[in-house]
């Protein structure tokens, strides 16, 4: 295998066919499409260049490769075949650019949508219940807390008349027993 890894200052790049790859879901890609060069090579009688010709088509037809190192492979294929004489120009099919079909590419989108949802459900999942603990304790603070607020207004006010009416009452008692001791007693 023609893979190395390559850490340049905290960035960890591999190199798989000479192309530099920065992920490990590419470089993995890559890497498979290499074992599967290394294959065909070994398999195929490339001497042959209507057999060339042969794998050459069933890889674009399949849609074998989607990385540079399948690319170049096929661009090597498609040199020999052109420089051999042997096969007709018009038979030698073009390499498309983009040989991943609509699917892979829906399911490529839709995975990497599934995920982003993922990542932000769970942030928003997690930030809720967050804000669920924070009303829970603002709520206890309102509740125990000495300051009068909205919650704790009218009872706070109730028990201020209760003192005040208390207050008054005792006052009053005091006033009219002052006033029966002194009732008996005239100012002559």
């Amino acid at each position: 295998m023609r893979a190395k890894r390559i850490e340049n200052q905290g960035n960890e790049k591999i190199i798989i066919g000479g192309f530099e790859f920065a992920d490990e879901k590419s470089a993995f890609e890559a890497k498979r499409e290499l074992e599967g060069i290394e294959y065909v090579t070994g398999r195929a009688n490339f001497e042959s260049p209507e057999a060339a010709l042969s794998v050459y088509d069933k890889i674009i037809e399949k849609k074998l490769f989607k990385t540079p190192v399948g690319y170049s492979y096929l661009y090597e294929v498609q040199k020999y075949l052109k420089s051999s004489g042997v096969v007709d120009q018009s038979r030698i099919v073009a390499i498309p650019a983009d040989m991943a079909s609509e699917e892979e590419k829906k399911d490529i989108y839709q995975n990497d949508s599934a995920d982003c949802y993922r990542k932000r459900y769970r942030f928003s999942l997690y930030l809720n219940v967050i804000m669920i603990f924070i009303i829970i304790a603002m709520f206890y603070i309102t509740l125990t807390g000495e300051n009068l607020n909205i919650i704790n207004y009218k009872n706070h006010l109730t028990d201020k008349y209760a003192e005040w009416d208390q207050e008054l009452t005792e006052r009053e008692a005091a006033v009219r027993s002052l006033e029966q001791k002194y009732e008996g007693q005239s100012p002559e």
